[in-house]
């Protein structure tokens, strides 16, 4: 039966499989155990490294009279070993670690003990990706909220709003900062309307003759200082809007989004 088993971590500064778990029986096997992937060196050339190196699965029959084995078969322990397996484990498509198991009989990796012993390594480095993507998707989300922390600061410091037009519907949503430029607040009505009631008096009928004819008739970005009212104090205040239209496949606006 299985005497022990042990896992190890390729140390890409010295390029040895440093045992990282170990658990059965003459564990001693692994004190100071120097198992390389090179082949240049014997400490590589064994079944450990040559499973790592190679990217599959090492079995060996008879540990005591299997020429890979003769670096080892001396250390503390190793007289005990009638047979072994080396597994590699992946990560991303590459070998990251590496599984080791070592029976008391000989002749026991038939057919179905390999497939076993090869699905348990499937299974960890299964595990591994998945923690991957797991770590690489909370590091993009963590990246994304500092953006638009850093966003909203910039927008702050540099009074600048932004703003996205559902063309179709006439609908918008503003920032925090174009809401505070504009005097509104989420009560305000977000309409065309009520973007319209923004603006100066004196400046509709211009920026409703711009946005239609070059904006939406010709697809310029949009791109025009104006005035507008501040809904709650009244006060004039000159703006630099600027934006861009998104098509959809038939060449038609559906958004225009930017800022002030």
């Amino acid at each position: 039966g299985m005497k022990m088993a042990w896992m190890g971590r390729l140390n890409p500064d010295n390029m040895l499989i440093e045992p990282v778990a170990r658990h059965g029986a003459h564990t001693e096997y692994l004190r100071d155990i120097v198992i390389s992937v090179s082949a240049e060196v014997p400490e590589g050339m064994g079944p450990s490294g040559k499973a790592f190196r190679e990217s599959r699965p090492c079995f060996l029959d008879d540990f005591q009279h299997n020429p890979l084995t003769s670096l080892w078969r001396a250390r503390p322990g190793g007289k005990e070993w009638a047979a072994s397996a080396a597994i590699p484990i992946q990560r991303g498509g590459k070998p990251h670690a590496l599984l080791t198991l070592y029976q008391g009989e000989i002749a026991v990796w038939d057919e179905d003990a390999q497939k076993l012993v090869g699905n348990i390594a499937k299974d960890v480095s299964m595990a591994l990706d998945l923690l991957d993507i797991k770590n690489r998707r909370q590091e993009a989300e963590k990246a994304m909220r500092e953006s638009e922390e850093f966003l909203r600061e910039a927008q702050v410091i540099a009074h600048l709003g932004s703003y996205y037009l559902d063309v179709r519907s006439g609908a918008w949503r503003s920032s925090a900062e174009l809401d505070w430029l504009f005097g509104i607040d989420a009560r305000y009505e977000h309409s065309i309307v009520g973007w319209e009631a923004l603006i100066h008096p004196q400046d509709r009928a211009m920026m409703d003759a711009y946005f239609k004819e070059e904006v939406l008739g010709k697809g310029k970005p949009f791109d025009r200082e104006y005035r507008i009212l501040r809904q709650d104090t009244g006060a004039e205040r000159w703006v630099h809007g600027l934006g861009k239209l998104d098509f959809n496949a038939q060449g038609y606006p559906v958004a225009l989004h930017g800022r002030i």
